[in-house]
């Protein structure tokens, strides 16, 4: 999808290609850099639970809670210091868990 500003980034849920089974992720979890300053939005391709893990790298919080396929949520500004988040999704209909780290950084 096209981006609607040049620090606008989409990271769509559930992420492609990584489903946790157990207590581990099968294959690598994807990885998306956001500088400081850009923004995130979600968009939602199936119905599910999603959440963000640990808070404070956004300026506004990330939800919590129970998304329905189509529902997009953001935009929201990465703040200037250096963080990992991982964004989880969890698919009602496929019973399956998705993992995204988000890594805000200076420069990527």
């Amino acid at each position: 999808m096209k981006k609607k500003f040049l620090n606008d980034h989409e990271i769509p849920m559930p992420p492609p290609g990584i489903a946790v089974r157990g207590k581990s992720p099968q294959g690598k979890i994807p990885t998306t850099c956001i500088p400081y300053g850009d923004t995130v939005r979600i968009p939602f391709k199936d119905t599910g639970i999603f959440g963000a893990v640990p808070g404070g790298a956004f300026e506004e919080e990330l939800p919590v809670g129970l998304f329905f396929k189509g529902d997009r949520i953001g935009p929201f500004k990465a703040k200037a210091q250096d963080n990992d988040v991982f964004l989880i999704f969890l698919d009602i209909d496929k019973k399956k868990a998705y993992i995204n780290l988000v890594q805000v950084r200076s420069s990527c």
